[in-house]
């Protein structure tokens, strides 16, 4: 089986605040490494497991910044925002949980991961950009 997708960061991506950025980035490499682990191993343990539970941290400490922002800021949209992340949360833990349970979830996990990144990046966290500026982030 073939995993490796094209998954790099794009600079359309960018929300142009420098520790969303990167956390956006740094959430990209580890699907990429997502996506290595399974090639290099045929979507077996226990390399492609510390991807997954690296992709799961990432994504929790990710949105705890970003919720952690969206408290000190009062920021508008935080419950619709928030509870997005908890539904990402979900299908994470799922994608995980199915891979422990011996099912080759990397090309799925990994391309539902990316779509939504670019997707949720595209919707939802441009519509916090200004508010995070008016708060000395940048």
């Amino acid at each position: 089986m073939t995993y490796h997708m094209k998954i790099a960061w794009d600079p359309k991506l960018s929300v142009n605040l420098k520790e969303i950025d990167h956390q956006h980035q740094t959430f990209i490499l580890i699907l990429e490494e997502v996506t290595d682990a399974a090639e290099m191993t045929g979507g077996k343990y226990p390399l492609l497991t510390a991807a997954i539970n690296k992709l799961q941290g990432h994504v929790e400490y990710h949105f705890t910044t970003e919720e952690k922002f969206f408290e000190l800021f009062n920021y508008a949209d935080a419950v619709p925002h928030a509870a997005e992340h908890r539904r990402q949360l979900e299908l994470v833990e799922d994608f995980r949980r199915r891979h422990y349970n011996g099912e080759d979830v990397a090309a799925a996990l990994a391309k539902h991961m990316m779509a939504w990144l670019a997707d949720h990046i595209e919707v939802m966290d441009r519509k916090y950009v200004q508010c995070f500026k008016d708060h000395g982030i940048e």
